[in-house]
């Protein structure tokens, strides 16, 4: 895990604010300020209008009524709270919900072996049209330790572009890395067959290996929540997250991987102090503070500006949950379905684990640190893309790790 000023928001009650650099944090850094006035031309979407345009555009995108998007978006908020039940009564046999691809279809749970009784009664009275498919292999967890097991055996035997994914809905473990020219003259296993045979005879039931000739993820690089950022003399870089406060002050988040010095506001180019960065076992996300207000607002889209009113827990999250981005690149909002809970990438800037991606790739360079919502909830901020199961996908960490990360919290 690589993480720079770590204890900062610790020590910070004896020595006073400082930054990441060892400077002290300026005193507009401090508490949150008023909302500011939008700039001409952006609309404020409350959470019944951002919702509706979320949905407006998943439909779009897929090619369906609005009427099957929002039908699909309440089958989701009905079975939630079961979800989560059944994750917490059973918390080494279930492995999670599954939406449906197509609206009208019925929702899944999984369940590792047998399903206890309780589980059917449960959505029996529910009323709601779900189908309990149990006698699976592993549990959600199991399958998150195997995949970030594999992760580091491929590592340990040179790869240095990995990206590894849980597959709660196959049982597998999905992973793809870059291929080396040359290796098997030097002895290291170079095919999918020769590297699952180097791998612990323990790690190899369930696994799904690729070897690819380009890179197995990329991360995009290229106040408040979904603005541009860059450096002197450098163009777009990344795109801002989510305001987020380790109590009585606040800051921005975006990408650890970035190394952006400055945001960009109205045209205007304001500095962002490095509090905090993380790479590693919670995502890739790092936080700065900045000279300008900062308020609970982020950019959802072109001309459409919105207020947090919650964050999504990792835990609630099902897989075909609707998930979309803003990135300053991409410059739109995209909606896609999250396919991965626990994906895993390494590349030449370090390894970062418990991301989730989606099943399109629907970002693109600069689009990093972008905030990841539904409405004005908070999911998450944009890594990158990658390979994944053959296919190209984009990936985000979670807003609701970033206390672990970073020992802060989204405002909302």
């Amino acid at each position: 895990m690589r993480s720079r000023a770590g204890m900062a928001v610790a020590v910070a009650v004896v020595l006073g604010l400082v930054s990441a650099s060892g400077q002290p944090v300026p005193a507009f850094a401090g508490p949150a300020a008023p909302p500011q006035p939008d700039p001409v031309g952006v609309t404020r979407q409350d959470e019944a209008q951002a919702l509706a345009a979320d949905l407006a555009t998943l439909a779009e995108e897929r090619g369906w009524t609005s009427a099957q998007a929002r039908a699909r978006h309440e089958l989701a908020e009905k079975i939630r709270p079961l979800h989560r039940t059944l994750a917490e009564r059973l918390p080494d046999t279930y492995v999670g919900g599954v939406l449906p691809e197509r609206p009208g279809e019925a929702p899944t749970f999984l369940v590792k072996g047998v399903a206890p009784e309780f589980v059917r009664t449960m959505v029996a009275a529910s009323g709601l049209p779900i189908r309990i498919v149990d006698r699976q292999p592993y549990s959600a967890g199991e399958l998150a330790d195997r995949s970030r097991a594999v992760h580091g055996q491929l590592k340990a035997l040179g790869y240095t572009s990995v990206t590894t994914a849980a597959d709660i809905t196959s049982g597998q473990v999905r992973a793809t890395v870059t291929a080396k020219p040359g290796t098997a003259l030097r002895g290291v296993p170079s095919t999918s067959a020769s590297i699952s045979a180097a791998l612990p005879a323990s790690l190899r039931a369930g696994l799904d290996l690729d070897v690819v000739e380009g890179p197995a993820n990329q991360r995009h690089t290229s106040l408040f929540g979904g603005m541009p950022t860059t450096r002197p003399g450098a163009g777009l870089i990344c795109t801002t997250g989510f305001s987020v406060s380790p109590g009585g002050f606040v800051g921005v988040t975006t990408a650890a991987h970035c190394n952006n010095s400055q945001a960009v506001h109205n045209g205007a180019r304001h500095p962002l102090n490095l509090f905090d960065e993380h790479l590693g076992d919670f995502g890739d996300v790092e936080w700065s503070t900045s000279d300008v207000p900062v308020t609970d607002d982020f950019v959802a889209g072109s001309t459409e500006t919105r207020d947090v009113t919650g964050v999504r827990r990792l835990a609630d999250m099902l897989i075909g949950d609707q998930a979309c981005v803003f990135g300053q690149s991409t410059g739109l909002r995209r909606c896609s379905f999250i396919a991965d809970l626990d994906v895993s990438i390494t590349d030449r800037r370090g390894t970062s684990h418990r991301q989730v991606a989606v099943r399109d790739n629907i970002t693109q360079v600069g689009d990093s640190g972008g905030p990841w919502f539904v409405g004005t909830v908070a999911y998450g901020t944009h890594v990158g893309n990658a390979q994944v199961n053959g296919a190209t996908v984009s990936a985000f960490s979670v807003a609701d790790l970033f206390d672990e990360a970073l020992g802060v919290r989204v405002m909302r």
